[in-house]
């Protein structure tokens, strides 16, 4: 893995703080965030992909996150 594919990977799960998108779009969010990354084109995370993150988003399922 790339440390720009790296990059954008961090900072789409550290946006959606556990959540969880369906694969083909996240792949595409952390496409989009590794293009913005490499031309830098600030802010990286625009109101854009954040909506369309928000808008997809679901909780992980039970246990992920804290499996006991």
């Amino acid at each position: 893995m790339s440390l720009s594919l790296f990059a954008a990977e961090t900072l789409v799960l550290d946006y959606l703080n556990g959540r969880v998108l369906p694969s083909t779009l996240h792949l595409a969010v952390v496409l989009a965030v590794e293009t913005r990354l490499l031309k830098g084109v600030m802010p990286v995370l625009d109101e854009t992909l954040c909506t369309e993150m928000d808008d997809h988003a679901t909780a992980p399922p039970p246990g992920l996150l804290n499996p006991s």
